[in-house]
């Protein structure tokens, strides 16, 4: 490997962010001059490019800013109702109106694009679980138990696996119910140009 940046299971997402590859990675995309692997993946795109970055523009996904429009106050967001729907500006207010975010599953889906499309700089998740889980960390997030998530106040969970109905009747069973489909996520940010 020509990058080798950290490991998920061992470091923090914070201390792994702050390395030197990280940095050595972070400045060869702004400057051609420096050598790096990632200018030549299939994959590498323009940071605007991102869809979760169409709200705000490409400083969105570094700042946040995404969902702070929204939060400043109502009168874009009851424009936003109006023009896109009832469902997809609740989904905005469950994204912006809850401290505690938790992702269930933690599989393919999430580990090829979480971190990977930057999901992460807009969900923001403290907590991650799903049905094998142990206490602990995983990707520098609180691992924790299905059982324990009653435990947390202001909680919202975001589903993210694709066959999502059996999780959603697992949680209701538990007494939650304010969660989000992952793909109800995706479709707003891909399918609506805002």
């Amino acid at each position: 490997m020509e990058h080798i940046l950290g490991n998920l299971l061992e470091q923090e997402w914070n201390d792994i962010i702050s390395g030197e590859e990280f940095k050595k990675i972070e400045k060869g995309m702004l400057d051609d001059q420096i050598p790096i692997l990632c200018r030549k993946c299939s994959a590498a795109r323009p940071i605007q490019d991102f869809p979760q970055t169409n709200l705000l523009g490409a400083n969105a996904i570094r700042t946040n800013r995404i969902l702070q429009k929204f939060e400043r106050g109502g009168v874009e967001l009851e424009q936003f109702e109006k023009q896109y729907g009832k469902r997809r500006a609740d989904i905005v207010r469950q994204l912006i109106g809850n401290k505690n975010v938790c992702i269930f599953g933690c599989g393919k889906l999430f580990r090829d694009n979480y971190f990977n499309s930057c999901w992460s700089d807009l969900i923001c998740a403290k907590y991650i679980s799903d049905n094998r889980a142990v206490d602990g960390s995983v990707y520098g997030l609180a691992y924790i138990k299905p059982e324990c998530l009653n435990e947390i106040d202001d909680l919202l969970v975001i589903i993210y696996i694709t066959d999502t109905e059996p999780i959603k009747r697992q949680l209701e069973s538990m007494g939650i119910t304010n969660c989000i489909d992952i793909a109800e996520i995706y479709e707003l940010f891909y399918r609506i140009d805002l």
